[in-house]
């Protein structure tokens, strides 16, 4: 369990948050709905549990309370959130903070980064699914993965297994975009015979539900237009990424006064910290698992994030 000191601002990042009945499907790495009422009441009574404003006026002050603050935020937009989440946040008067990506309210259409979940979760023989991908990687590009240094790949995790990260890694950047995708979809064709978009249809949150929810103050964030490794773009690419999903905001009517960004895999450069300054987004987040104790004009855009499991 993690000591939280006096002083400091917590956040917590949290993903799936769904029932032991509604996981069986999927097998996803989720948080049982009632550990997460139970984690958010602790919260509640040991911590100062704030919301995006209030959030942002610590950080314009540059003055954090004694009293330890927590900030729940909730990312990649999932119709849990919704279902599961908003009526627990409403019923402990606590207002959290979602990063939706914009492509999944516009099409409702799986991210990748979902397909590679649930290909992990489906999935139980992992060095079966490692021979899937190589296999299907030479069918596709003609070459052998082993032939690739894949000594460049970190494996190192706090929650998964090697294979997992080796799993993920291949699938999220190591393999070029084009093949690796081939790779994924052909997997989820193999084991949903095509009708994957019907399977996942309710998926995601939609508008009606975002400004629902907006009713009871909760905010909405900026998770990229389609949830990219933003280190794989150039700053034209990345800057094309960031705007996009303002332009989307703004047009929907969900975007912010207090503005902040989730960076996607964690994954950021100094061209990503230039473009947020740019746009005068107040904050961004990151995925290191520690408290964020000193507020200075650069690291508010590095602001650290605890796992929900850290807290298990």
């Amino acid at each position: 369990m993690i000591k939280i000191q006096n002083n400091t601002l917590n956040i917590v990042m949290y993903h799936y948050i769904k029932t032991e009945k509604e996981n069986k499907k999927f097998r996803f790495n989720t948080l049982n709905l009632k550990t997460f009422e139970n984690q958010i009441i602790n919260f509640k009574k040991k911590y100062n549990v704030v919301g995006n404003d209030e959030f942002c006026d610590i950080i314009q002050s540059k003055k954090i309370p004694k009293k330890p603050c927590f900030l729940l935020t909730f990312d990649d937009g999932y119709k849990d959130h919704y279902k599961n989440v908003f009526p627990i946040l409403v019923k402990h008067k606590i207002k959290g903070i979602f990063y939706p990506t914009c492509s999944t309210l516009i099409n409702n259409e799986l991210l990748y980064v979902n397909k590679v979940q649930i290909l992990l979760g489906k999935i139980n023989n992992k060095k079966k699914l490692l021979n899937r991908i190589y296999f299907l990687y030479k069918k596709f590009s003609g070459k052998n993965l082993s032939d690739l240094n894949l000594k460049k790949i970190n494996l190192n995790s706090r929650f998964d297994s090697k294979d997992i990260i080796l799993i993920k890694r291949l699938l999220q950047y190591f393999i070029k975009k084009k093949i690796r995708e081939k790779i994924v979809n052909t997997i989820m064709e193999d084991i949903f015979e095509k009708k994957s978009n019907m399977i996942f249809k309710n998926f995601y949150l939609n508008l009606d539900n975002i400004k629902e929810m907006m009713k009871f103050g909760m905010t909405f964030g900026l998770h990229g237009y389609e949830h990219n490794w933003l280190t794989s773009l150039n700053k034209f690419d990345q800057e094309k990424e960031i705007k996009s999903s303002i332009n989307f905001f703004k047009k929907k009517k969900i975007l912010s006064p207090n503005i902040s960004f989730c960076f996607p895999y964690g994954d950021f450069d100094n061209n990503t910290i230039k473009i947020l300054k740019k746009y005068k987004f107040k904050y961004a987040v990151t995925t290191e698992p520690t408290s964020y104790k000193k507020i200075t004009s650069n690291n508010i855009f590095k602001i650290p994030r605890f796992d929900c499991n850290d807290f298990v």
